[in-house]
């Protein structure tokens, strides 16, 4: 399919972020996507019925985190990319055409770069920035992009990179951004990052457990790169083993 062609279904996980969605899905240019979805993690301030009465494609999923619950909204995404977007007021709504431009320039991951000059996150505090550079330099190593922003969730990238083998095997808890992120460096995908500033949120409560989630992240990350290491040692010995191989011509001169 030539890049031009490709689709993208705007995906946004909600719990009780009524005020949010009332406040930015105005401001989205609808022409960009083939599909808004919106996975509703069981709200009671009417963000459900709200995002229902819109048109837009609406499903409820009883999921123990909001990582599995985007991953089980895979069977309802119409586009050949998913673009991960909070109606919490986090994310700019005017930087989408410029992630649905890079989309159709190819990439796999693109990645809308809290950290990134001269973007600027308002929603950190001291911790929260920290904590996202040390992750982030830890996913940076295990490949050759030197990305900025690992944890975002507001980024874009292809369908398929929900049913890689790595996604299940290492997905604990809510992490899935920074696992794909992981999975696309290690695999050396095509990435890029745009700046993009965080404004804070709109409403509703923040859902982060600081320590706690920071702990699943870094375990992961943990965990990731053992699997470097164990890719790296298997290759090491297939090599040897082919290095140590006759080849084809001494085999015919020892028959002789």
């Amino acid at each position: 399919m030539p890049p031009t062609e490709l689709t993208a279904t705007l995906l946004m996980p909600i719990k009780n972020e009524l005020i949010g969605l009332q406040a930015i899905l105005p401001k989205i240019d609808l022409r960009l996507f083939v599909q808004v979805l919106i996975v509703d993690g069981e709200s009671t301030d009417g963000s459900y019925e709200y995002a229902k009465n819109q048109g837009f494609d609406v499903v409820q999923l009883k999921s123990p985190h909001l990582s599995q619950e985007m991953l089980d909204a895979y069977p309802y995404i119409k586009g050949d990319y998913i673009v991960t977007f909070s109606p919490d007021g986090n994310c700019l709504p005017e930087l989408l055409p410029k992630l649905i431009e890079k989309i159709k320039e190819g990439y796999d991951l693109i990645i809308v770069s809290r950290y990134l000059p001269p973007a600027k996150s308002y929603d950190d505090d001291f911790l929260t920035a920290l904590g996202n550079r040390i992750l982030t330099w830890s996913i940076s190593l295990l490949g050759r992009h030197k990305i900025t922003d690992a944890l975002g969730m507001y980024r874009g990238y292809k369908k398929e990179l929900y049913t890689l083998p790595e996604i299940k095997k290492y997905m604990f808890g809510s992490v899935l951004e920074p696992l794909i992120t992981a999975c696309a460096n290690l695999k050396d995908l095509k990435i890029c990052e745009i700046p993009g500033d965080e404004p804070k949120r709109l409403g509703g409560e923040r859902k982060l457990i600081i320590f706690y989630h920071g702990s699943l992240i870094l375990l992961m990350i943990l965990r990731m790169h053992l699997y470097r290491l164990k890719l790296f040692l298997s290759g090491f010995i297939r090599n040897r083993r082919r290095l140590r191989e006759p080849s084809g011509a001494t085999e015919n001169w020892k028959k002789n």
